[in-house]
């Protein structure tokens, strides 16, 4: 068991536990772990703002160690043919959404003197049942597909605004372009603040309200 640190620019610190057989040591400077699904997506979406990432071990038994690995993060999803390179690298494991290839920066190890002990029991089935094949073959490999797009989506919108620095009226029509059913119409407002000045606010809204009414 590991656990994932990234975060955006400003906003909320994202930390995931990871589990199961998904890490793998590619070689001396780069690991790389299988994103299982989830309720949400927020690690994809904070690299694709802020490349940065963290990784921590901690010591469950034996002496108080943990470990961190600081670095970049490329992100690999089924479409890319890097996932065809990576993926035989891992058992099969269903819901599987995304690899993600650490370059290591720095290696750092600290005590963990305040980690209690913990014994392992078994591995919990709760994915495998929600990810496995359905009748007729087809798999549900995001439980929570809203969600997990939304997380992206939001933060593309907002790289977006802060790279163009677009006036009101470009970046209106950015919004206008890059709006999809997969996010909804109170979190494009949200993103509408970001750049737009709050004068233009009950406009916009209304304008988000259509485009999301149907």
């Amino acid at each position: 068991m590991f656990f994932v640190g990234t975060a955006a620019a400003d906003g909320r610190v994202n930390i995931s536990p990871k589990g199961q057989d998904t890490l793998r040591v590619l070689d001396a400077n780069r690991v790389a772990w299988l994103n299982l699904t989830g309720s949400g997506n927020e690690t994809a979406a904070h690299l694709l703002a802020v490349n940065r990432i963290t990784l921590m071990w901690c010591a469950f038994e034996g002496k108080p160690n943990i470990l961190r690995l600081y670095g970049t993060a490329t992100v690999y999803h089924p479409r890319d043919a890097e996932w065809a390179e990576l993926l035989p690298l891992f058992p099969p494991l269903p819901g599987a959404r995304q690899i993600v290839v650490v370059e290591v920066e720095l290696v750092q190890t600290s005590c963990g003197m305040a980690v209690p002990f913990f014994d392992y029991r078994a591995e919990r089935n709760g994915l495998h049942e929600t990810a496995r094949p359905r009748a007729g073959g087809a798999v549900l490999a995001h439980p929570q597909p809203r969600r997990q797009a939304e997380d992206l989506r939001q933060q593309e919108l907002i790289t977006l605004v802060l790279k163009t620095k677009a006036a009101p009226a470009t970046t209106g029509a950015a919004f206008g372009i890059w709006a999809q059913p997969n996010l909804s119409a109170s979190a494009v407002v949200k993103l509408c603040i970001v750049s737009l000045s709050l004068p233009r606010y009950v406009s916009i809204h209304s304008r988000f309200r259509q485009l999301f009414a149907h």
